[in-house]
């Protein structure tokens, strides 16, 4: 406290109590101004300290809506009719033609949306999305337009998923 106090600087004309006092009131009414600037001090560090308190159950109030905005959330999520588990799980990359029309199956349905990968080109984000999708041994069955004896991958369901998903 005393720290706090040495801040605080005695108006000059109080500096120095009237020559007409004997040293034990000077004493008395020096530590009464003491007394009194500790008083000013502890009141002031409360009106801080109310200002703090009110702060705290104010972020309390806000952390408790949080809170309950969140489980309104989860409870949205877990009831909406798109997130049901009807759909078997799918692992990517395929790795066979029958993972692949598995997926062809269950998209038809138009209930699932399917990869989103980043890129900075569109070749980057094609080859990404189809990496993530298939594995290289299944991918080589495929090509654009079914030419020769591959598979059209442009007439697919997961085609339509990754680069047409508004359609």
């Amino acid at each position: 406290m005393s720290d706090f106090l040495s801040n605080y600087t005695v108006h000059p004309g109080l500096s120095e109590l009237p020559s007409n006092y004997s040293a034990p009131e000077k004493q008395q009414r020096g530590e009464e101004s003491k007394q009194l600037l500790q008083d000013i001090a502890v009141n002031k560090m409360t009106s801080m300290l109310g200002k703090v308190l009110l702060e705290v159950k104010q972020l309390g109030r806000d952390l408790s809506a949080i809170k309950n905005d969140l489980t309104d959330l989860k409870t949205k999520i877990s009831t909406t009719p798109e997130m049901t588990d009807d759909l078997p799980p799918i692992q990517l990359p395929f790795a066979s033609e029958e993972e692949f029309n598995t997926l062809e199956a269950s998209l038809a349905n138009d209930s699932v949306r399917a990869i989103h990968v980043g890129g900075h080109s569109a070749p980057t984000m094609v080859r990404r999305m189809l990496s993530s999708a298939m594995t290289n041994s299944l991918a080589c069955l495929f090509n654009w337009a079914a030419k020769g004896t591959k598979t059209a991958f442009k007439d697919s369901k997961l085609k339509k998923c990754t680069f047409d998903p508004d359609e």
